[in-house]
């Protein structure tokens, strides 16, 4: 349990190129700060290619993928009932590069909070890091400007530093 607690599988220097059925892939696999292996997808279907395998390291991560749960996935099939999926290297990896992606995205959106409002309207359907701006620092004045033109069911994303934040108006 006391290893467990250690572990921290990430990856990083994910690269996209042109593939054949979509973008490939390749970023670089992690195992407790050190390089595991290089992996690619060449986007030809089929599993990922892993080169520049450090086999310590490798069957440390295959022990970890092998004692993960079951996934339910009946969201991905469209289904009522469940459906569950072991995991795999690759399911693994592409979790963890999209974690990447999203944490990526999530250090943009801060950066940019610093020189912009981020703002979402309730009634509009948005990616994760999708958002409206104004190219002004947030404040008060810009808040209450957003709120008077668009009503109560906007999010301000950089209020007080929290992420998401509904605005309300006491009128």
């Amino acid at each position: 349990m006391k290893d467990k607690l250690k572990l921290k599988i990430e990856v990083k220097a994910v690269k996209y190129m042109p593939g054949h059925d979509a973008d490939a892939m390749s970023c670089n696999l992690y195992v407790n700060g050190k390089k595991a292996a290089a992996v690619f997808d060449d986007s030809w279907s089929g599993g990922y290619i892993y080169s520049e395998v450090d086999e310590e390291l490798f069957a440390i991560f295959d022990k970890h993928v092998k004692a993960l749960p079951p996934t339910n996935v009946k969201d991905l099939l469209g289904t009522k009932e469940d459906s569950f999926m072991e995991e795999s290297h690759d399911t693994v990896i592409g979790s963890l590069v999209d974690k990447f992606e999203f944490d990526k995205a999530e250090r943009a959106m801060v950066r940019r909070s610093k020189t912009h409002t981020l703002f979402r309207l309730d009634s509009e359907n948005y990616g994760s890091h999708e958002f409206r701006y104004i190219e002004a620092p947030c404040s008060d004045k810009i808040v209450g400007f957003i709120t008077k033109k668009y009503g109560n069911n906007v999010i301000i994303f950089n209020v007080h530093g929290k992420w998401p934040v509904k605005t309300s108006t006491s009128k």
